[in-house]
C-alpha cells in the first residue's frame, strides 16, 4: 500500500514539477511561466519580460524580498537565457526508503538534508545517485524504483554565480548495515527517520526539498 502512495503521489506532481521552471536561491523561489497566467500568481513579485542582466545582479544583490515570477510568452527560452547567466554545475542524489518504510537523511550544517552529490565526469545521473548516497550514508544494496523531479538552486562560490541542477531518484535499500556519516564532507548524521519524523525534519530543511518531496514522504 505504501508502495502504491509513492507512486501515486509521483504522477500526481510529475506533471506540475516538468511543466515549469523552478529555482532557489537560499529560500526564495523563482518561477518561469507564461505571461498570461499572470493574474493566476498573486504572492510574488511578477516581473514581465525581466531584463536578465539587471536582474541577475540585483538577485545575487540579496535585493529581491519576495518570492519571483519571471513572465513571458516563452518561459523555456527565458530560462534559458537566465541559466546563460551562472556556471552550471550537475549533481544527484536519493529519496531512499527501507523496509521499515522509513527515510534516509543526512544533517551538515546543522540542516537536515537528503543525499546527493556532484557528478563525476562521464557519469550518468543515476550512477552520480547511487554512488553518492553510499559515499555520504554507508547504504548499500541500492535499487532505484523511479525518477524523481529534479531541483535547481543558484548561489555564489568563489567568486562565481552558480547554477547547479540536481537529478533525484527514488531509491529503495535492500540493507540493514550501520549508516556510517562522510565526516569529511562535513556530514555529521546519517539516519532513518519515519514519514512523520522526515516531514518535521524538512520543516528546518532547505525550501527546494520541502516543496519538492514533501508531498511523497508518506
Amino acid at each position: 500500500m505504501a508502495s502504491y502512495k509513492i507512486n501515486h503521489l509521483f504522477w500526481k506532481y510529475f506533471h506540475y514539477f516538468y511543466s515549469m521552471k523552478i529555482v532557489y536561491f537560499n529560500d526564495l523561489k523563482i518561477e518561469f511561466d507564461n505571461h498570461k497566467r499572470f493574474d493566476f500568481l498573486p504572492d510574488q513579485q511578477k516581473i514581465l519580460y525581466p531584463d536578465l542582466d539587471r536582474l541577475v545582479v540585483d538577485l545575487m544583490s540579496n535585493k529581491f524580498i519576495n518570492d519571483l515570477a519571471l513572465l513571458s510568452d516563452d518561459p523555456e527560452a527565458l530560462f534559458l537565457m537566465f541559466c546563460a547567466h551562472f556556471k552550471l554545475l550537475k549533481a544527484a542524489g536519493g529519496l531512499v526508503r527501507n523496509a521499515d518504510g522509513k527515510y534516509l537523511f543526512i544533517k551538515r550544517f546543522e540542516r537536515w538534508d537528503l543525499p546527493k552529490g556532484k557528478a563525476e565526469e562521464d557519469e550518468l545521473p543515476f550512477q552520480t545517485a547511487l554512488r553518492e548516497v553510499e559515499e555520504e550514508t554507508g547504504v548499500s544494496l541500492l535499487s532505484i524504483v523511479s525518477v524523481l523531479p529534479e531541483t535547481w538552486h543558484i548561489y555564489h562560490y568563489h567568486d562565481e554565480n552558480v547554477l547547479k541542477l540536481t537529478y533525484w531518484f527514488l531509491m529503495y535499500s535492500f540493507g540493514d548495515e550501520p549508516l556510517i556519516p562522510q565526516i569529511n564532507e562535513l556530514i555529521t548524521e546519517a539516519v532513518w527517520l519515519s514519514p512523520q519524523q522526515s516531514r518535521q525534519s524538512l520543516v528546518s530543511s532547505y525550501r527546494s526539498l520541502r516543496e519538492t518531496f514533501g508531498e511523497l514522504l508518506v
